[in-house]
This record gives structure tokens, sequence and C-alpha cells, in this order.
């Protein structure tokens, strides 16, 4: 067995002691108070381009596929980046033009809207503004008005929203949004 002596003990807390005081304290900074301090100026959150994230990100797919019936899934738009994501439009189009468009879309800032409550507008001269902790919830809802399998692209437009439209670098995601058919319907 090999057993420590007082001398390996004596070392071993010697170089302990040693690596703690090579290592630097640390120290809070108030950014607001200083906000040229080399911490606050490294990476600014703010400051960085908002990327966007669509949960799911695949698109959606409806199970609701008999006339009548109705059914509402979420998409949820976040900004992942830093400052303002800002949305002039959200659209749905049909892959088939001469086919009836069963979906719509209903944009809200709450996962689950209150009864009555108006649909917000995406425009060029007001795009929705999504910040890091505010997202927005896309509500698609399919009504199939007919036995012809449906299917769209869900296409939100976005830019950085520091920039102006007029200068800005126009982004779009795309989305499926399918209703699922197992067969041919008759």
């Amino acid at each position: 067995m090999n057993h420590p002596t007082p001398l390996r003990h004596a070392v071993s807390v010697a170089a302990l002691v040693a690596l703690c005081a090579c290592i630097p304290k640390t120290q809070e900074v108030d950014c607001a108070k200083t906000p040229d301090s080399p911490i606050c100026t490294t990476y600014e959150f703010e400051r960085s381009p908002p990327k966007i994230y669509v949960d799911p990100p695949f698109g959606l797919s409806f199970t609701c596929v008999l006339l009548g019936c109705e059914e509402t899934l979420v998409l949820r738009v976040q900004n992942r980046g830093g400052g303002t994501l800002a949305i002039p439009q959200v659209s749905l189009t049909s892959e088939d033009p001469d086919t009836r468009l069963d979906f719509s879309v209903f944009i809200s800032t709450e996962e689950v809207p209150t009864p009555g409550q108006e649909s917000l507008q995406a425009t060029t001269e007001e795009p929705l503004k999504v910040l890091k902790d505010a997202p927005l919830y896309l509500h698609i809802t399919y009504r199939p008005t007919d036995g012809l399998a449906d299917s769209a692209t869900l296409s939100v437009l976005w830019f950085d929203g520091a920039v102006p439209f007029e200068e800005a670098t126009m982004n779009t995601v795309e989305l499926a949004i399918n209703a699922r058919i197992l067969d041919t319907a008759t």
C-alpha cells in the first residue's frame, strides 16, 4: 500500500493554494451603468442580428379529413437571435392554383387567443415585431370543403427590424401545410 507521506501532503496543499491564487475572481458588472466596460462590449446580444425559428420546424399535418370537420394547429414563431425580427408578410398559398384553399391563418401574440380577438395584420408599413422573449403564434385552421387532398405552403417573409424596410434584406421561411390522406377520397 502506498500511504501519503507528510511531505507529499504538504506539496499537494501548496500546489492547490498556488492554483487558487491564479484563478481570477469573478466580478459583477452593470452594463446599463457602464456600457463601455470590456465585458459589456465583447458581445452585445441586443445588437446581434435576429434569427427566426418556427416550431414545429417542418410544417403541419392535419388529421381532420371529413367534410364539416375543423381543426386548428399552432406554429410558434420565435426570435432566437438579438434585436427585433420584423415580419411584413404571412401568406398561405395552394400548390394547385385551381384548388380552393381550405386553410386559413390567424396571427396572435397569445398561444390561445381570446374569443372575438382580431387577427394581427403583417404589412410592409407596419411589420409585426418579434422580440427575443415575445413569440408570435400562427393559428392554422383546416376546414375541408371537398374530397380532394389539400396541401399548401405557409410563407413567412422576415427581415432585421433594425434596418428600414426599403434597405432590408428579405428572407423567407416556407413550411408545408398538409391534410393526411391515406387513400383516394370517395
